[in-house]
């Protein structure tokens, strides 16, 4: 389906009662005989975690907020695709699958403007942002076989990464020959809707440097028509030690993503015919196809008493084909260069520790629109948009923790954010402009944490996210329109704490917004519009439980887990909403999980529950909720052999996904092909070779 851009790239309830009978049961459960606790910012089982991914959760233990660290080793033993695969038990992560890695991604409600790809969450590899510079961003340039662990910094958690949306930011660290082993390593998946992908790697460590060159290829027939994919994805990473203090690494990642969308269907559609296309979507032939290279470096130097200083820059250049009821087509070079500095020392007696960072962005995208004809071609017709797209600026963070008490953190922090959007429309250049965003977002937060088996913390902060130039475009269909930048002030508190034999957390949130972006879609094969709202309220409920049952059932330890995130999304006083709402989100989300394990081998069956969720902002019409079943196994044959199988809605239970938002869905001229279904009973399987000596 390919077509080359213009300009090309260069180099429920079972499960969930022991989770739920825990919170009683907990206090009776017996002392284990190792008294050192781990702090549930980790979502996973075992103690296979080396140093990076140790490093992180230290870091987030120490954060007055609700922050988890996923090790890769949490899926591996899965068929994992996307951020739903690798996040399912992680709480306040909605991730609702739309095809291929594409998912609806919201951390507290972000992103409910975003019918499609990603906004409100700022990706990040290796601190090098994923997400462009205007704010939206692609899954389709990650991939999970390249990475170690995953850090999830929920809405002010964030600052001191660079971040002040509602979301926050989510972290994907990179393999390296020093994290994961230089070993020649050896993956192969494969199952339903002719699905295979295989993934190697192979390393080089030496005293000094150390080298990983890894690639992945995947193809896919799809559960729906009009849903192939073949993707090839490579990544090099390469560190050297200039002395104790000092380390460079530089990083390389490349994507060849080809995938075709099947589109929207009405929810009676969905429910009765789950493997058709919507019409538009197959006659059009939609379809992403994205090439694209990311280079970045980064240096650090523990100065000794300064601290340590991390500095160094990225350059990408990506390529988008992209089919739909017209063609977009877009080259964007994105270039940043970033500094920071960690730092403590102690002030009048006390301990006082500090981060202070900058990072300077520089992006141009030539955006192109064209006409397109219905016949399976996806080519381009006669060219009706044509526009240079600038976007930059620089953000600086700052962020000071006393110690006061040894059992008391208190944190300050100011994120500065100065943007620019411009469009210099090359079709009509009367219709140029260009808008300028800046603010200053405070934060404030305690941690107390009374003993190593109990945290409290509370924090609060401003929140602010310009617009993308989706947003300011339209989705490419419209000129410049202004929109207001998104802001707002949350508010945070939380528990956290665990033994070997218990993990919690507990968080709640209240975020109020003004101008948040709404979106509204008129027609299945056109993005939807977007506009600001006036007063809206986001608040939550994030709750993660493990608990080991029992070490003696035959010969194995029982395990259980779960994660519930809760949510409450409405305007507050709309003129036309009152108090409605907001669509696109469910209200409650649950992920649960039994596991027995012994030894070498592991059978873990697990459920994850949706509730009903609004399609329309004046509340007439919900999309139904769904239970799906799964089982998952997984057996070491030994040192260098381990297998897999996966298990998913093993009911075959017909299902809705995601929803795109809607205005009012009684209107007499609505659409109503906004229901994505969800894949039928799928079988996955694998097996993972580790070839080197031992």
């Amino acid at each position: 389906m390919k077509n080359p851009a213009f300009l090309r790239p260069r180099a429920g309830a079972l499960l969930a009662l022991p989770f739920i009978g825990a919170l009683g049961l907990s206090a009776a459960l017996p002392a284990a005989a190792d008294d050192t606790a781990r702090l549930p910012v980790v979502t996973t089982y075992g103690d296979a975690i080396d140093d990076d991914a140790a490093a992180a959760i230290a870091e987030a233990a120490a954060r007055p907020g609700n922050v988890s660290v996923v090790p890769a080793e949490e899926f591996a033993d899965r068929y994992t695709v996307n951020l739903r695969d690798a996040l399912q038990f992680t709480p306040g992560v909605i991730a609702q699958p739309r095809f291929a890695e594409e998912v609806r991604l919201s951390i507290r409600g972000s992103g409910v403007a975003n019918n499609v790809h990603l906004r409100g969450v700022e990706l990040l590899f290796d601190g090098v942002p994923i997400s462009a510079a205007d704010g939206f961003g692609d899954f389709q340039e990650l991939d999970p076989g390249f990475t170690n662990h995953l850090s999830v910094w929920r809405g002010a958690n964030a600052f001191a990464h660079g971040a002040a949306s509602l979301g926050g930011a989510i972290e994907f660290a990179g393999i390296t020959a020093r994290n994961s082993g230089p070993e020649p390593y050896l993956r192969l998946d494969g199952g339903s809707f002719g699905t295979a992908r295989a993934h190697a790697r192979t390393g080089w460590v030496g005293d000094r440097f150390d080298l990983i060159v890894a690639g992945t290829y995947q193809q896919q027939d799809g559960y729906r028509e009009n849903a192939q994919q073949s993707n090839g994805r490579i990544y090099a990473n390469a560190g050297w030690r200039w002395n104790d203090r000092a380390v460079t690494r530089f990083g390389i990642l490349g994507n060849d993503v080809n995938q075709e969308i099947p589109g929207a269907l009405s929810i009676s559609q969905a429910l009765a015919t789950p493997k058709a296309a919507n019409s538009g979507s197959y006659n059009f032939r939609f379809g992403r196809d994205v090439n694209s290279w990311r280079s970045w470096t980064r240096t650090e130097i523990d100065t000794g008493a300064l601290g340590t200083v991390s500095f160094g820059g990225s350059y990408s250049e990506k390529g988008l084909y992209h089919p739909l009821s017209i063609v977009i087509d877009q080259h964007t070079i994105d270039g940043m260069l970033f500094a920071r500095l960690d730092g403590g020392a102690d002030v009048s007696g006390l301990p006082v520790e500090w981060t202070l960072g900058a990072r300077w962005r520089d992006a141009r995208t030539a955006a192109r629109v064209f006409t397109a004809t219905p016949d399976r071609q996806a080519q381009r017709g006669v060219r009706i948009g044509d526009s240079l797209q600038y976007a930059g600026g620089l953000d600086v963070y700052g962020e000071v923790r006393v110690k006061p008490a040894e059992t008391l953190t208190l944190i300050a922090g100011l994120n500065s954010i100065d943007t620019s959007r411009e469009v210099v429309n090359r079709l009509t250049p009367g219709a140029s402009d260009s808008q300028d965003f800046t603010q200053i977002s405070p934060k404030i937060g305690a941690l107390w944490s009374p003993s190593e088996t109990f945290s409290l913390f509370g924090n609060i902060s401003g929140i602010y996210e310009p617009p993308a130039f989706g947003q300011l475009t339209q989705g490419g269909a419209a000129g410049f329109t202004p929109i207001e930048a998104q802001e707002g002030v949350s508010f945070e508190i939380g528990v956290r704490g665990g033994t070997p034999r218990l993990a919690y957390e507990l968080t709640y949130y209240d975020a109020r917004l003004d101008n948040e972006f709404i979106a509204f879609q008129t027609s299945p094969l056109i993005p939807a519009a977007t506009f600001n709202a006036e007063d809206t309220l986001h608040r939550g409920l994030e709750a993660g439980l493990t608990v080991l049952i029992t070490d003696d059932l035959y010969g194995g330890q029982l395990k259980t887990r779960g994660a519930l995130t809760w949510s409450d999304f409405r305007f507050e006083g709309d003129p036309v909403y009152g108090g409605n709402r907001l669509a696109g989100v469910p209200e409650t989300v649950f992920s649960g999980e039994l596991a027995w394990e012994s030894g070498r081998l592991r059978i873990a069956p697990s459920v994850y529950v949706q509730s009903d969720t609004f399609v329309d902002f004046a509340n007439t019409l919900k999309a139904p909720g769904h239970t799906l079943w799964n089982l998952g196994a997984s057996w070491q044959v030994n040192d260098r052999i381990a297998v897999f199988a996966d298990g998913r809605n093993l009911t075959d239970e017909r299902h809705i996904t995601m929803v795109s938002t809607i205005a009012n869905a009684a209107a007499p001229s609505a659409n109503l092909a906004v229901a994505t279904p969800g894949d039928g009973l799928a079988v996955y399987g694998g097996i993972r070779l580790s070839l080197g000596s031992r």
